[in-house]
């Protein structure tokens, strides 16, 4: 059976070989990791993007893109084509 490695190795250990949420809206890892925002149906949404779709007008464009992944997220992509 290997041993854990030792506290002082962890410390060697890369952002790169991390598990980092990635945001599934703007496709960014957040500065504070998992910290930086929620998961929806285990799909991580950075709190820049859920503070930007939550200050967007309704008609501008970039809001209907966000709305339309959030959708494929909920009712997955068969559903995401239908308007409510």
């Amino acid at each position: 059976m290997e041993s854990l490695p030792q506290r002082e190795n962890f410390a060697s250990i890369s952002k790169e070989d991390n598990l980092l949420p990635k945001c599934i809206l703007c496709n960014q890892v957040p500065e504070l990791g998992i910290r930086d925002g929620f998961l929806l149906i285990g799909q991580f949404v950075c709190s820049k993007c859920e503070q930007k779709l939550l200050t967007l007008s309704y008609n501008d464009p970039t809001y209907n893109i966000m709305v339309q992944k959030l959708r494929e997220i909920i009712y997955g992509s068969d559903r995401s084509n239908h308007s409510s």
